[in-house]
């Protein structure tokens, strides 16, 4: 069974925890400060925990009115989050592609020199001709990891973001 992590933030006032007006990138009126808490809190429960965010007031001075608007501007920064991970992703994976296709020309022109070299007679020239086919597929090595491991972590943060999106938010008295 998972148990509920609580990410606990006392304030003066609710309405502390959101800005005047929208971040002109995020979209959120949410404090960065506690985005960026949240989002640092998380790191350590992906797959173990649920979270919920519990912030503490003095008095009972909040409305649903103040509690939606938190939610609301919360679920904003982390939608924000997500898609810069896609877009991240995206870019990752096309760089990735870019690469294989630059560096499968590299290895057919240096298969093609290595092959040349082997008409060539002498042990010289098998070492030479060995060594560009070797030097051929290390250089692949890159592209080909780039293509199929380097955009998975952007995938797990996507699916963070998601969660933290929708984070449940409680507001109580101290």
């Amino acid at each position: 069974m998972k148990t509920t992590h609580e990410v606990c933030i006392k304030v003066e006032q609710l309405n502390g925890l959101l800005l005047p007006k929208p971040d002109i990138r995020t979209g959120s009126s949410l404090d960065t400060g506690l985005g960026k808490r949240l989002d640092d809190e998380s790191q350590a429960l992906i797959g173990k925990d649920l979270m919920e965010l519990v912030v503490e007031v003095p008095n009972d001075d909040f409305d649903d009115g103040d509690l939606q608007r938190l939610r609301t501007e919360i679920h904003n920064y982390f939608r924000y989050r997500a898609q810069r991970m896609r877009s991240h992703r995206s870019v990752t994976i096309r760089r990735g592609w870019d690469s294989v296709k630059v560096g499968a020309v590299f290895l057919i022109l240096l298969l093609c020199a290595a092959e040349l070299i082997g008409y060539v007679e002498g042990r010289l020239s098998d070492v030479v001709s060995e060594g560009l086919t070797v030097l051929a597929w290390v250089a692949l090595w890159r592209p080909t990891e780039e293509l199929v491991y380097d955009w998975y972590p952007y995938t797990r943060e996507i699916a963070r973001y998601q969660k933290l999106m929708n984070i449940p938010v409680t507001v109580r008295s101290r």
